[in-house]
């Protein structure tokens, strides 16, 4: 393997788009080479063998060659079966790509994002609270973007109670607040949520609502389609 090509990556797709008059242009997530963009010559014609597998929620094996932003597909295959959603989570499944298109940086390997893609993909196909997939998803990119929320600590170094409430500012982390105000978060969520554990209404609205917010500055105003359908 070579930075020039690589053989059997495994991969998702996260988008695709026409491209010229048969192809395609596939935003792809991978395993070793983080996000990137391939072209997919004569993708969309009636004889390609890969017209019917670059789709999204389904494993793959891709190969691809080029050095420059924009690669060339050489080969898909499928790695195994695609991930049947119901039609509700299947938009939790589009607002897990679209988030990754725009906020994860292009040919920047990030393995624990993918693995945790994958984790919450098959999650998803069992869950009757896809919104408890998608909070720990969010918390396990910003982490990996380098924005993890520490959340059993206050940014004075004070440990976080699970009776007293707090507020969250961005670039420092929670502060003991002084007053009760909407926007503050209960010590007790913000465990729950540290300790991966959402169980109840409360914690889960807390979770949306802090992450939501951490997501919506990094995001810097970009809209999310997927977002506008559901939650």
């Amino acid at each position: 393997m070579t930075a020039n090509k690589v053989n059997l990556q495994p991969a998702f797709v996260l988008h695709s788009r026409p491209y010229r008059d048969t192809s395609l242009l596939v935003d792809l997530l991978t395993m070793n080479f983080g996000r990137l963009t391939v072209v997919a010559r004569g993708a969309r014609s009636a004889k390609s063998k890969i017209r019917g597998i670059l789709s999204p929620f389904l494993p793959l094996l891709v190969s691809f060659s080029g050095k420059n932003e924009l690669r060339t597909l050489q080969q898909a295959e499928m790695s195994g079966m695609s991930y049947a959603f119901s039609p509700k989570v299947l938009l939790s499944g589009f607002y897990l790509n679209e988030l990754l298109t725009k906020l994860l940086p292009i040919h920047e390997s990030y393995p624990e994002v993918y693995q945790s893609y994958q984790s919450t993909l098959i999650a998803l196909t069992k869950s009757l609270q896809p919104e408890v997939e998608l909070r720990f998803f969010e918390k396990c990119l910003l982490a990996n973007l380098g924005y993890g929320l520490r959340l059993d600590q206050t940014a004075n170094h004070e440990q976080v109670l699970p009776e007293k409430q707090y507020f969250f500012e961005f670039g420092h982390g929670l502060k003991l607040a002084k007053s009760a105000s909407p926007s503050n978060f209960l010590g007790k969520n913000l465990l729950a949520l540290h300790d991966g554990c959402l169980s109840t209404k409360d914690e889960l609205q807390e979770a949306k609502r802090l992450l939501r917010g951490v997501l919506a500055i990094l995001l810097g105003g970009k809209k999310l389609k997927s977002r506008e359908l559901f939650l």
